[in-house]
């Protein structure tokens, strides 16, 4: 009997045990139900839960990053350079500001649409070449090789200076072909182009034909130089005094108010003017000296195919003098 009391006891014990359990259970359910406190009213669930969210939330932005982002990975903040001036970017994405060059550059680039060019500009009071687009590139010379013939004749102390100076301010072609025969033909490039060290200057093929001579802008500005810095002074005054008095035409009638010397009243110039066609270009040239004090040596050599005809030459040459204008201005 005492045994089996003892044994009810026990098992009354054990079912309050679990009824107490049951209630604590059912009591944590329910407070895990939707509430006016948030989503997840338990704490440590919240807590939980919060935490699984974010997580689900940085991989759900990561997978939107992969999937719509630059395939390079680049941040989306960064500027936008997919449509920059390729000159204008360095080897990372961020745009580099242009030198003035190359601003000059894309400026006589769009200029000298439809032939090709070469400019040099050199500034005597500093000593240094303030333009430079394709000054290497080689051009037929025309009349422009005048100077060096011009510089033989004189050397040999030539007393037909009239006839010099009418073949460089008239450009007659004449005189040249007769000086040109006199004093050595086509040894008269290749004497000062040593001289002078002038890189890209090369005898025409054919003796006969001077204008075929090959020139490039900057030779051509070393030429001035020369004259301008080292040949006597007996020299330089015809020279320059027969460039300065450039005739309206040329000996063969040809215009030569074109290029610098458009400049002629704004600003004095001494100009030495080159025409050519068609072997098988169409060549214009404009150089010669420019500012007070002779401070600027401008040269722009230019070619186009020979189906354009004189007045859009003349027309791409002033633009390109234009072109340079501010240049000139600038340096003052």
């Amino acid at each position: 009997m005492g045994r089996a009391n003892a044994l009810l006891v026990g098992l009354a014990v054990g079912a309050l045990i679990a009824l107490s359990f049951s209630c604590v259970v059912l009591t944590g359910l329910w407070n895990t139900t939707p509430s006016a406190a948030g989503p997840l009213s338990n704490p440590a669930l919240t807590v939980s839960a919060m935490a699984s969210a974010t997580a689900l939330s940085d991989s759900d932005e990561s997978s939107s990053d992969q999937s719509s982002s630059d395939p390079s990975g680049s941040d989306s903040q960064q500027p936008d350079t997919s449509g920059a001036d390729p000159a204008t970017l360095g080897n990372g994405a961020t745009p580099q500001p242009r030198s003035a060059q190359q601003d000059l550059d894309l400026d006589l680039g769009a200029v000298a649409a439809g032939a090709e060019f070469g400019v040099a500009v050199w500034d005597r009071r500093t000593s240094g070449m303030v333009v430079d687009h394709h000054a290497e590139a080689t051009f037929t010379s025309a009349s422009l090789v005048k100077l060096l013939i011009a510089l033989e004749a004189l050397d040999h102390a030539s007393p037909e200076t009239a006839r010099i100076r009418q073949m460089l301010s008239a450009s007659d072609d004449a005189i040249a072909s007769a000086l040109w025969t006199k004093y050595g033909s086509t040894a008269i490039v290749t004497r000062w182009a040593q001289r002078l060290q002038l890189a890209d200057t090369r005898p025409p093929k054919s003796p006969g034909r001077w204008g075929d001579t090959l020139v490039s802008a900057r030779d051509v500005v070393l030429v001035y130089r020369y004259i301008l810095e080292q040949a006597s002074a007996s020299t330089r005054q015809l020279i320059l005094g027969a460039l300065t008095r450039f005739t309206a035409a040329g000996s063969d009638g040809f215009s030569q108010e074109f290029g610098l010397a458009g400049l002629a009243g704004s600003t004095p110039v001494a100009v030495k003017q080159g025409w050519a066609c068609c072997l098988p270009d169409r060549v214009l040239h404009t150089s010669g000296v420019a500012g007070a004090d002779d401070r600027f040596i401008v040269v722009v050599l230019s070619s186009r195919a020979q189906s354009v005809g004189w007045p859009m030459a003349r027309k791409q040459v002033n633009a390109m003098v234009s072109a340079l204008r501010p240049v000139l201005v600038e340096q003052r």
